[in-house]
């Protein structure tokens, strides 16, 4: 999970850094292929943020399930101590 967050953040500084070099092209090929550049990190962002995202949904999903182990272990201490050992 930590890698794509690198990846999306280094994606997006490549992407800045591209829209800031197109003050400087004076062509129109160069600023297609820019374009097209550019148009390729923001799809790779994305997919990386997806990814981020199934990740979180899948944290979420786990400490769900802790909590109700949880819930239950604690449900059980609160039954386990109306009970004598006799």
């Amino acid at each position: 999970m930590l890698s794509e967050i690198t990846s999306a953040l280094s994606s997006l500084k490549v992407a800045t850094d591209i829209v800031k070099g197109f003050n400087s092209l004076k062509l129109e090929a160069a600023v297609k292929e820019k374009s097209t550049e550019l148009l390729n990190i923001i799809i790779s962002l994305q997919q990386s943020i997806f990814s981020l995202q199934a990740d979180y949904e899948k944290v979420l999903d786990t400490k769900s399930e802790i909590e109700k182990e949880l819930f239950r272990l604690k449900d059980w201490d609160r039954t386990k101590g109306k009970y004598d050992l006799t």
